[in-house]
């Protein structure tokens, strides 16, 4: 369980830098650039946590996922 809860720090922390770099690319970027289907995975994404926040295992199998996620989309996006 300890295992488990360090590894859900290190990912919120992790979540947390990318969440401040996200901000920071969209506050120099303009909003119209985000595509749609981004904007759907994020709005998806949002009712997944929400669905699930209370569900620790749970929530750490989402976690995983949308950091999967996110990179492939991240890695899509900068091969163009």
């Amino acid at each position: 369980m300890e295992n488990k809860i360090k590894e859900l720090l290190l990912v919120l922390n992790h979540l947390k830098n990318e969440n401040e770099l996200l901000k920071k690319q969209i506050g120099t970027d303009n909003k119209a650039e985000i595509s749609s289907d981004i904007q759907f995975e994020l709005e998806k994404l949002k009712e997944q946590i929400s669905k699930y926040k209370n569900n620790k295992v749970v929530v750490t199998a989402k976690i995983k996922k949308i950091l999967d996620e996110l990179n492939e989309i991240i890695g899509k996006e900068q091969n163009g």
